[in-house]
């Protein structure tokens, strides 16, 4: 981890614990790939966040939200892949309880 990396997480932690990002907490719907170094790196992916993984927004850019996981894992991923707590939380239940919308979609055999 860079020096840069280290003092991210730290003033992160910092703001935190004080109650500044309150609410900028969102979760990963389904896995979702993460960029590094940034949206329009040239290289793929560097890895995946799984569903369901709590992430802390702390900025945009473009259509990317740029996040720091709880492992410390400081990255890009899409707007479109983060909902707030509460929405994971109807999701999860939704699911559990089999009330799930896809099902209406599915055809019959």
């Amino acid at each position: 981890m860079t020096r840069r990396n280290r003092a991210l997480i730290s003033l992160i932690a910092l703001a935190v614990l004080s109650g500044a990002f309150s609410g900028c907490m969102r979760v990963i719907r389904h896995e979702a790939p993460y960029y590094k170094e940034g949206p329009h790196q040239v290289a793929g992916p560097d890895g995946f966040f799984e569903a369901g993984t709590h992430l802390w927004v702390f900025g945009e850019q473009d259509s990317y939200a740029k996040v720091l996981s709880m492992l410390g894992t400081a990255a890009h991923v899409w707007n479109q892949d983060l909902v707030s707590v509460r929405e994971w939380s109807k999701l999860k239940k939704q699911t559990e309880s089999g009330d799930n919308k896809v099902k209406m979609f599915q055809t019959s055999e």
